[in-house]
């Protein structure tokens, strides 16, 4: 399928069809790559793009929550970063993110609230910004001298 194939099936669902011509005008700013691309094959894309489009799909159905489970993962640092600089523009927009992910410095940077779990459990729990790097190093590797269980 196409860039753009991938980002029309992301607006499949009711709510979304009526909205997919400027959901996709959106995605297309928040990522003008994906609109260079739009007629290739997304086999073709690199990491980071692929990476970009099912951000965009996802966005494209409207969505009241996303879902971000690693989405740095075997990325070159420059990518990440637009990545994350994008997720950032995202959330400043009233949506709601989930993020997983192992980057504590760009997790605790990009983020409201934190929970650090260990093992299935909640270890470390707080703001963002009142959660240090050591804080969160010291719970997920079990030494737990901050850990609330």
């Amino acid at each position: 399928m196409t860039v753009k194939e991938n980002l029309l099936m992301g607006a499949y669902l009711p709510n979304a069809r009526g909205k997919k011509v400027a959901a996709m005008e959106k995605v297309f700013s928040l990522f003008p790559v994906l609109k260079e691309k739009s007629d290739d094959e997304s086999t073709f894309l690199s990491g980071g793009q692929r990476q970009m489009l099912a951000i965009s799909r996802a966005l494209m159905g409207a969505p009241s929550l996303l879902f971000c489970d690693e989405i740095s993962l075997g990325l070159a640092p420059v990518i990440i970063k637009d990545i994350y600089r994008t997720i950032g523009a995202i959330s400043h927009e009233g949506l709601t993110i989930v993020l997983v992910e192992q980057d504590v410095k760009r997790s605790l940077k990009y983020s409201d609230y934190s929970y650090v779990m260990l093992k299935g459990k909640i270890v470390l729990e707080g703001k963002s910004a009142e959660l240090s790097e050591d804080e969160v190093r010291d719970a997920y590797f079990g030494t737990n001298r901050y850990a609330h269980y």
